[in-house]
This record gives structure tokens, sequence and C-alpha cells, in this order.
């Protein structure tokens, strides 16, 4: 949603402790103080814009509440996640005003987590922790490259998946580069198990992390990986079940890529998915 609201932080003459529209429970109540403006930014009357202001706020709870199927223990945790929503929503308005590209911010299944819960539950400390595997660097291809080039379109990337609350991109990274390479170089597009590197890579942290390095050092070791239809995902640490039976795809080695963008453009658009690491602390709020 693009309605956020904007609470500018200095006193009112007469400030208002918390606002109670009619027929709301007590988790609806959020403490607002003036002046405030509306989404497209026209002012609003002190008085009516708080009782605005409060109801807005409430109708975009439950409206998040009921896309993204939420629910808490108790009244208590209820109003603490309204309370962090309602500072996201200010958070978001803000990384939409400095961004200096196309990316739209805004409501997301995230809405009601604190930065330290995101960065917990979602992100990856390994890559600031620990110094990746020494590898090859791939050389950079010559020749003129297309402006926008999406492997999507040409049948090499799989459907979105979801690593839920578990710190694996790391290990989605990975099958996800690899699934794109084997596409091109096998001509079949297979979706690959991220819960055999979860589970089996003895070297990364499973939910609490890990490199792509050491990923692809671990499926060389292993053999291979399998399917996600044979090892499905779960979304969390359990004992290593992998079988060299079930075997799908296998990799001989790996290399790291210029750090360089106009680089890394041009060896994806010549030789097909990477896997890549960004800062993704913003993405808490990213809509598309």
């Amino acid at each position: 949603s693009k309605n956020l609201l904007k609470q500018d932080c200095y006193p009112t003459a007469e400030p208002l402790a918390e606002i109670q529209a009619a027929m709301l429970g007590p988790w609806e109540t959020f403490p607002l103080t003036g002046p405030f403006v509306g989404a497209a930014g026209e002012p609003l009357k002190q008085m009516e814009s708080l009782q605005n202001a409060s109801a807005r706020l409430v109708s975009l709870f439950k409206d998040f509440l009921t896309t993204y199927e939420k629910s808490y223990l108790d009244e208590r945790e209820t109003q603490k996640r309204f309370r962090i929503f309602a500072e996201n929503l200010e958070k978001a308005r803000l990384y939409q005003e400095l961004d200096q590209g196309t990316a739209e911010y805004g409501v997301t299944k995230f809405s009601d987590l604190t930065e330290e819960e995101f960065r917990a539950t979602y992100l990856n400390p390994l890559l600031v922790k620990l110094p990746g595997r020494p590898m090859k660097v791939a050389s950079v291809p010559n020749g003129s490259f297309p402006e926008e080039w999406d492997w999507r379109d040409h049948g090499a990337v799989t459907g979105v998946k979801n690593q839920g609350e578990c710190g694996s991109c790391w290990a989605f990274s990975v099958t996800g580069n690899i699934e794109g390479q084997w596409y091109l170089h096998k001509g079949t597009l297979l979706s690959l198990s991220e819960q055999e590197l979860v589970d089996c890579d003895l070297i990364d942290k499973a939910c609490g992390g890990g490199l792509p390095s050491n990923a692809y050092e671990a499926i060389e070791k292993l053999g291979g990986l399998e399917t996600e239809g044979d090892y499905s995902y779960q979304g969390f640490e359990q004992n290593c079940g992998f079988s060299k039976e079930k075997v799908a795809v296998y990799i001989n080695s790996s290399m790291t890529i210029s750090p360089d963008e106009n680089e890394i453009a041009a060896w994806l658009a010549k030789n097909g998915p990477i896997s890549i690491a960004l800062n993704a602390f913003a993405m808490q709020f990213y809509r598309k």
C-alpha cells in the first residue's frame, strides 16, 4: 500500500495521548501527535486528521492481518505488533522517498517485525562474519551485450520459492544458480533441494546462515543435489537424509565473478543465472 502515514517529530500545543475510534478494541489505539499530511501530501485539520489517521492505520493493519493470515497470542502481543506495523509504515515511506530507482516499498508480510527480528530470522550473518572460500576467478566475456536480459523469459529459472523462517537464503541462491546452469547445459529445468544443503552441508550453519562458496564445495563432496520432490524443504535443520542414488544434478567446480556490476551483467547475459548476495535489510518493505 502506498497510503503511508507521515508523522512529524515535534510536540503540538495540545498533545493527545491516544485516539480511540468508535467500536475499536484496545489494540486498535495508537498514540498520535500532529500535524499530519494525507497520502497525497495535503494538510489535514488537527482533530479530524487524528481521527482519520487512526482509522486509516487500523484499516491498513486489519488488511495486513487478513492478507498474510496473521494471528497473535494475545491482546498484548497484538498491540505490540500494531505499533511496530505503524512504525514500519513510516520507514517504508522514507525508503520510498530516498529510492533513486523504480523500487516500490510498502506493506509486506514482514511489516509486523522489528528490524532486529527481520535480521535475525531472514538475513545471513555469516556473510560478514566468515571469509569466503578462495575460488577461481571467472574471465569477463568480450563483446557487446543487451541492455536487458531476463533468464526467466528463456526457461532457465524455476518458480518463486519461500525460505520461511529459516536463514537459508544462501542455499536458495546456490540451487537457483545450479538449476539455471543445468538447464543451459543439459536442457532440463529441475527444482533442486535446498533442504539437502540445510541438513547435509556441514561447513555452513543451516538456518543460522551460510556462504555460497562453502555450499558449492559441500555439493561436490556429497556428489550432487537431489530434486525438491525427493528431498523436500522443511524450513528447519534435521538429520541428513541425502541419498546418492537420488542425485539428479552434479557440479564439477565453481567460480567467483568480478564485483563490477557491468561485468556481472555481461557474464550473466552470456553464461546464465548466477548466485549473488546483496544487502537485503531494506527488502523488509520491498514490494516490487
